[in-house]
């Protein structure tokens, strides 16, 4: 476990809440980058009927008119540090936000409100790894990020081999990009972030669409990184897969924290609850081989 006491922590996360609104005219989401309600523009149709309050995170005001908003709440007041050296296991059933919750920290969205402080450059690996994947070889795509942060050349280039080395893509330097396997690209996602010196790590569901060997390289990947003292974020609700890895387990339900503790408190959890398949759950005969 990370000695709290003696640093700072990597990542603070004060009260962040993110709310989108839609209007009923279009049905189309925008996020809300403040907490006063829209206003109405001349000419607009006051109705009379009123929306009924439903549970949940939908800010149910009255609707009086076909254009009035609604908001929602993807994320409610979310509190938590991270520590250097951490490995946090971030679980929640899809839509629990998960995901949003990546992009804030990763400076890709902005909270409607509540305050983050991040030390240190921060990584993701995106759940579908093609999307990241900018150059035509493992060289060029690293180089890529290397280019942007202006770093000489000379400089660039012994970061680019000493993240391939590390990560075991030296072999595939000058591979085809897009035709390495899906743990293999994952691994070249990290290989970038590592080049790049960023001590925060975040893998947004790292297991989609791998096969067995592929879970197992992204585990020893972890692994390094751990021992490495990175500070690293699992989003994931496949548990079983990584479990061991985990200092800490925070469970995100309808965009709310509902549990942050040692993972040994966390098995003691009714998991299913929440939507999340409890990682000790085994088999015994045949007929066990059936999710229900």
């Amino acid at each position: 476990m990370t000695d709290r006491t003696s640093d700072l922590p990597a990542v603070e996360l004060h009260g962040i809440t993110k709310r989108f609104i839609q209007t009923a005219a279009n049905g189309y989401f925008q996020g809300v980058l403040q907490n006063t309600p829209p206003k109405k523009t001349a000419g607009n149709p006051k109705g009379t009927g009123n929306k009924k309050n439903t549970a949940g995170s939908k800010n149910t005001d009255a609707a009086e008119s076909k254009n009035e908003s609604v908001y929602f709440t993807a994320l409610d007041n979310i509190s938590f540090c991270l520590y250097k050296g951490e490995c946090v296991l971030i679980a929640g059933a899809n839509g629990s936000g998960k995901s949003l919750l990546m992009s804030i920290i990763a400076g890709l969205d902005k909270p409607t409100r509540g305050s983050l402080n991040i030390r240190g450059r921060c990584g993701l690996v995106f759940q579908d790894a093609d999307t990241q994947i900018l150059g035509e070889t493992p060289v060029e795509d690293i180089m890529f990020g290397l280019k942007n942060l202006k770093i000489p050349e000379n400089e660039a280039k012994k970061r680019v081999y000493a993240a391939l080395e590390k990560t075991g893509l030296l072999e595939r330097s000058f591979f085809p990009a897009r035709f390495l396997s899906g743990g293999e690209k994952r691994r070249l996602a990290v290989a970038g972030i590592l080049a790049m010196d960023c001590p925060i790590i975040i893998f947004d569901e790292p297991f989609a669409n791998l096969d067995y060997s592929g879970v197992v390289q992204v585990n020893k990947l972890i692994q390094m990184l751990k021992a490495e003292k990175h500070t690293v974020l699992l989003l994931t609700h496949e548990l079983e897969k990584c479990y061991a890895l985990a200092d800490r387990l925070i469970v995100l339900h309808g965009g709310k924290t509902v549990f942050d503790g040692l993972p040994e408190e966390g098995l003691q959890q009714d998991l299913l609850h929440w939507n999340i398949r409890h990682p000790l759950a085994s088999y015994t005969k045949r007929e066990d081989l059936l999710w229900t």
